[in-house]
């Protein structure tokens, strides 16, 4: 089979429903469409019912842990945020400044990008900042705040801008290829969770110790089917297309 494996989820973190409590079994909860996926081995493309329109691509810079370049996060309109790359004394050991990780249940972003996300989206709407603020603590995945307090409609998209990877490579001018991803409110917001009625933003800020680099996770691969496909140049790509 080929050298490539393909992920479809819907969330971050588990739904619960109405007759959920600390009590439900595995076994239940994994009866909820919401809380099932796909992982596709030695595939991908061929599998057209779980995904729409072309694939976008991002350069693989490293395998070890699917490496990529972040260049930029924007948070709705606001002016977008530059990535700064990885500390230089940092690059043997984790290589670039941001990776792509199935096994993440938020995106943790570096300080910096963290700090400055929460400031424009405040910035779109004061009223966020009471929402937020409990997040800062990761232990609030646990507890949530109430949903009833959240409005979708009103949260904006965040897009994440990567270095592409396309047949024709480089462009013309030297420059990188540059693709841009979309991250949802209604996959960085989980809502009905820990509990029913509950709801948790999933962003977090870098853990101390941590170098200068950002971990994608869940919260923008539920957006899309995703293909990580190692047999393209040296180190591969992941694909992303719009799920069904």
């Amino acid at each position: 089979s080929a050298n490539k494996f393909s992920f479809y989820s819907k969330r971050s973190a588990i739904h619960m429903n109405q007759s959920s409590s600390a009590n439900t079994s595995i076994e239940t909860l994994k009866q909820d469409p919401l809380n099932q996926g796909w992982l596709i081995l030695g595939g991908g493309e061929e599998q057209t019912n779980l995904y729409q329109g072309d694939f976008t691509q991002v350069k693989v810079e490293h395998d070890v842990y699917y490496n990529v370049e972040l260049v930029s996060m924007q948070v709705g309109d606001v002016p977008p945020i530059a990535a700064a790359p990885l500390q230089q004394n940092k690059v043997k050991s984790y290589l670039t400044n941001a990776i792509i990780d199935t096994g993440a249940g938020g995106i943790v972003l570096t300080a910096a990008l963290y700090q400055q996300m929460i400031k424009d989206l405040i910035t779109i709407n004061p009223e966020f900042e009471t929402l937020l603020k409990p997040f800062k603590n990761i232990a609030y995945q646990e507890i949530g705040i109430n949903e009833s307090e959240l409005d979708l409609a009103q949260w904006p998209d965040i897009i994440f801008t990567f270095v592409g990877d396309t047949q024709l490579g480089e462009k013309q001018d030297g420059k990188k290829q540059q693709v841009q991803l979309t991250c949802s409110p209604q996959t960085y917001w989980q809502v009905n969770t820990p509990s029913y009625g509950k709801a948790c933003f999933r962003f977090l800020s870098q853990l101390p110790q941590w170098p200068n680099q950002s971990i994608i996770g869940l919260p923008l691969l539920n957006n899309y089917y995703v293909i990580f496909d190692r047999s393209v140049d040296a180190t591969g790509v992941i694909k992303f297309a719009k799920q069904k």
